[in-house]
């Protein structure tokens, strides 16, 4: 799978992202992610409105997507992605935003044909959404900071045993409003977004990793998708529990002295 990825997917989509028809590249990637997000609460209640639908299953739509929209607004001032500072043509920047669209695609469906879901399927998206975005924002963070502070190979945290936690959330979090529209059309559109542009990734993601040191055993330990549950399982049931406290280096005479010099006499 790997092999094909490197020679004839990957290239395709970056291609398309990037250099489609050639010409200038006046916008970038990380421009126009962050105005499809900004766009998704409007465009929602937009669609309410026009429609007429203030159904529980439409509010429902409105309060994830729209959490996932501030969320990712949040995340690309605090903590920018070199990913997205890539520069792209103007026809890319048109395609890209005519496959952005597709990912509104449930929201669509649920408001303009009326989608009304039962408590149970309510209960189980907004579960699966929100287990999604903690995934998502939580491996993200880890990997800003500590790339920031130590460039290297991450191997603990939320990448103990996957090695993309960040693109799984996201397949969750995309996962839950297909099942929440009760159409066929979102899980297409996912299935292709997997296949073209989370996969791609996260090959190259491999790449990149087998040529960092610890690189063999970390990819046996962690799975490339989905969490190496035996592992996991194996570490919860037999691994000692121990917390090591951060030792925060201070000035002046030790801790200890200084709370005997402030216990109350005795007699």
């Amino acid at each position: 799978m790997e092999w094909l990825y490197v020679t004839a997917v990957i290239p395709v989509k970056d291609y398309c992202m990037y250099g489609f028809l050639g010409g200038p590249r006046p916008l970038r990637l990380g421009q126009l992610v962050n105005l499809h997000k900004a766009a998704t609460i409007p465009l929602v209640v937009g669609l309410m409105h026009n429609y007429d639908n203030f159904t529980p299953s439409a509010y429902v739509y409105l309060a994830c997507h729209g959490s996932l929209a501030i969320a990712w607004l949040l995340k690309s001032r605090i903590m920018p992605d070199r990913i997205f500072s890539e520069r792209m043509t103007l026809p890319s920047s048109v395609l890209c935003l005519g496959v952005f669209g597709g990912y509104w695609a449930a929201g669509f469906i649920i408001v303009s044909e009326r989608v009304e879901s039962s408590n149970l399927v309510l209960c189980l998206m907004i579960m699966l959404h929100s287990i999604g975005l903690l995934c998502l924002l939580c491996t993200d963070t880890q990997k800003f900071y500590q790339l920031r502070a130590r460039p290297g190979l991450i191997t603990d945290g939320w990448l103990t045993w996957s090695r993309n936690t960040n693109y799984l959330g996201t397949f969750f979090v995309y996962l839950s409003y297909a099942i929440l529209a009760q159409h066929w059309i979102p899980y297409a559109w996912l299935a292709i977004m997997v296949a073209f542009s989370y996969l791609s990734s996260m090959v190259a993601k491999d790449i990149s990793l087998r040529k960092k040191d610890g690189a063999e055993q970390y990819m046996q330990q962690a799975w490339f998708f989905l969490p190496n549950v035996f592992g996991w399982s194996h570490q919860l049931l037999y691994a000692p529990v121990s917390v090591t406290p951060q030792v925060v280096p201070t000035t002046g005479p030790p801790l200890a002295e200084v709370a005997a010099s402030k216990a109350p006499a005795t007699t």
